[in-house]
C-alpha cells in the first residue's frame, strides 16, 4: 500500500461525511486506504462511518473502539494500524479541498528522500460568528501565509506552522510512539517535531485542505493557565526526549512560557506560584545567556521583596 490515510473521529456527526468524501475524491496513480479510528462516539458518527465502509469496503478500513479510549490512544492505535509507505493525516472535523493532494505529496516525498514529512498550507475557518470576528488566524485565510520548501526541527520548535490535515509522514521513521505524548494536550505537533529530528520538513506550497475551528475541538477555549502549563510540559518532554540537543532553542521558549504563567498567577493573586514560575523563567534564560532575563529579575524582586521594591521605585521617581 502506497498511502494510508489515518483519520481519528469522535462526535463529528456534522463533519465526518465531508471528511471521508474528501478522501474518496482523491485522484491517484497508486493505491491508498482510509483507516478510521472511531472512538465510541455518542452521536451518529459511528453509524455514518459504518455506512461509508459498507459502500466502499475496498477503500475504507474501520477501527471501532469498544469503549472510548481518548484522542491520544485513538491516534496512536490508528497510526500503528496504518501500513502504507506514507501516512496522510486527517481528523474527522477537517477536510481536503484538492483531489490531487495525495498525488502531489507522494511525488514530493518520492523525489525528496531526505524529508521525513511534508505539509502544505490550509484554509483556516471558524464555525461561530464570534470567533470569525476576533480570532487569529483570520477566517478564510491561508495558513501559513508563506512556507519555505524545506524547514528543520529548529524551525518547527520555534513556530507551529504545520496543520494536521496537511501532513504526510514517511512511515517507519519512529521506532515507537512515545508514552509521554499521551500526557500532553495534543499529540500532532510534538510528533511532527520528532519526525523533523529525523529528516527535513518539506512544503508543497498549495492550499489543499481546510482546518475547521469549532467548540468541539480539543484545544478550543482553553484558559491561559492550561495553555501555558501544557506548553511547558510539552517542551520539557521534547527537550529530554531529544537528549537536550536543541536546548539553545528550547530553553528561551521555556523561559517565555514560565514568565507568562508567572504573570497569570500574579494577576490571580497567587504570589507563591508566580515566584516559582518566574524563578524557573530566570533559570532557563540564565542557562542560555538570554538578554530577556531582566524582566524576570524585576518581577521576581517585586514578588519576593514587595516593600523594598516599592521603596526603590519611589526613590527612582524622586
Amino acid at each position: 500500500m502506497k498511502v494510508s490515510v489515518a483519520m481519528i473521529t469522535y462526535n463529528h456527526e456534522r463533519f465526518i461525511a465531508q471528511a471521508i468524501e474528501s478522501v474518496l475524491m482523491q485522484e491517484t496513480l497508486f493505491d491508498y486506504e482510509l483507516v478510521i479510528g472511531e472512538d465510541r462516539s455518542t452521536d451518529r458518527t459511528r453509524e455514518i462511518v459504518v455506512d461509508f465502509q459498507k459502500r466502499f469496503p475496498e477503500r475504507i478500513r474501520l477501527l471501532l473502539r469498544d469503549k472510548n479510549v481518548g484522542a491520544h490512544e485513538n491516534f496512536a492505535q490508528t497510526l500503528a494500524a496504518s501500513t502504507g509507505e506514507y501516512i496522510a493525516l486527517l481528523e474527522g472535523d477537517d477536510y481536503w479541498t484538492s483531489p490531487h493532494k495525495l498525488q502531489k505529496q507522494v511525488e514530493f516525498l518520492d523525489s525528496h528522500p531526505e524529508c521525513s514529512l511534508c505539509f502544505h498550507p490550509v484554509t483556516w475557518f471558524y464555525e461561530s460568528a464570534e470567533d470569525i470576528a476576533r480570532a487569529w488566524p483570520k477566517h478564510g485565510s491561508k495558513w501559513p501565509p508563506f512556507c519555505r520548501e524545506f524547514s528543520s526541527a529548529e524551525d518547527i520548535l520555534r513556530d507551529i506552522f504545520i496543520q494536521t490535515a496537511s501532513v504526510m509522514l514517511r512511515n517507519g521513521i519512529l521506532e515507537e510512539y512515545p508514552a509521554w505524548i499521551r500526557e500532553l494536550i495534543g499529540a500532532d505537533w510534538p510528533l511532527f517535531v520528532l519526525y523533523a529530528d529525523k529528516g527535513k520538513i518539506g512544503c508543497v506550497d498549495e492550499v489543499m485542505s481546510a482546518h475547521r475551528k469549532h467548540a468541539g475541538g480539543i484545544c478550543y477555549g482553553l484558559d491561559e493557565e492550561t495553555m501555558y502549563a501544557g506548553a511547558i510540559r510539552m517542551y520539557r518532554h521534547l527537550d529530554a526526549h531529544l537528549d537536550f540537543r536543541y536546548k539553545d532553542v528550547i530553553r528561551p521558549i521555556l523561559a517565555d512560557y514560565y514568565f507568562k504563567l508567572g504573570v497569570f498567577y500574579d494577576q490571580q493573586g497567587d504570589a507563591r506560584s508566580a515566584r516559582a514560575c518566574v524563578s524557573k523563567s530566570l533559570a532557563n534564560d540564565l542557562s542560555n545567556e538570554h538578554k530577556r532575563r531582566l524582566r524576570s529579575i524585576k518581577m521576581l524582586a517585586r514578588l519576593m521583596f514587595p516593600s523594598a521594591y516599592q521603596l526603590s521605585k519611589r526613590l527612582l521617581r524622586a
